[in-house]
């Protein structure tokens, strides 16, 4: 019984938290690399937030600028966008993001639940 209840727990987690992370890189390329300095694609709890990222550090590692449309073209070169749940998925992480500003803030607090 006691093993049925630690499997059945959901880990730490801030989804609000992970949206407004990766909103606040396509509203705001310049805190890429201050966000990195935090997170980890591993650091996300849901996989689509985890592709998401992973793509997101793929186009800053190529010294991309990224936004909706680019991420978007991206993800669909690559086959996953469907799998990250399309442009729905990439209109809501921007419009989860209360302000860009917030960004490293936001990265803490997903690091926090990451651990």
């Amino acid at each position: 019984m006691a093993e049925e209840m630690l499997l059945s727990r959901v880990p730490p987690q801030d989804l609000g938290a992970e949206l407004a992370v990766l909103g606040s890189i396509l509203l705001d390329n310049e805190i890429t690399g201050e966000v990195l300095q935090t997170l980890r694609v591993h650091d996300f709890y849901r996989s689509d937030h985890r592709q998401i990222f992973g793509s997101l550090v793929e186009l800053y590692d190529a010294n991309q600028k990224v936004d909706l449309v680019i991420l978007r073209n991206y993800l669909k070169k690559k086959g996953t966008l469907d799998e990250v749940g399309g442009v729905t998925k990439l209109t809501e992480l921007v419009e989860a993001t209360p302000t860009a500003a917030n960004a490293v803030y936001y990265a803490g607090i997903v690091k926090e639940k990451a651990l």
